[in-house]
């Protein structure tokens, strides 16, 4: 069976003005999304003659969250509350540049920071749960 390795992907923020100067989101660990979906309308109408729903798409496709758990380090540039950190670009409600690079392509999209969620189990690392919602057209390869 073939297949490729997602160990090694990145998530690399950057400023929405300039495409130029990514800098790779440090610590990342498991990556969710984003969810590509086709957004549905219900057309069934009393006059559908085979008494099932009928459906077609709206003219408007979804990009879902993107989701990802750090290993949250509050010092690091690309963590904390300072000009480039996630936490910051969640308090200025920041539309960030990013790409995902994985093994093989790069999908780039731009996106706010929904999300920032600090755990601090007892037993083990300190991380945190971080959401990017993207806004626009990604570019997917």
């Amino acid at each position: 069976m073939a297949g490729v390795t997602s160990f090694g992907t990145l998530l690399k923020a950057g400023n929405a003005a300039s495409p130029e100067g990514f800098t790779t989101i440090a610590n990342l660990g498991d990556i969710d999304g984003p969810e590509l979906a086709t957004n549905m309308e219900d057309v069934t109408s009393h006059d559908s003659t085979s008494g099932y729903d009928e459906v077609m798409p709206d003219g408007v496709l979804g990009v879902g969250e993107i989701s990802f758990e750090l290993n949250y380090d509050p010092a690091n540039a690309t963590h904390k509350n300072s000009a480039g950190g996630v936490i910051y670009a969640w308090a200025n409600k920041t539309k960030r540049n990013y790409q995902l690079v994985y093994s093989g392509g790069t999908w780039a999209f731009s996106g706010y920071v929904t999300k920032f969620t600090p755990k601090a189990a007892v037993r083990g690392v300190l991380k945190a749960d971080v959401s990017i919602k993207p806004t626009g057209t990604p570019t997917l390869v």
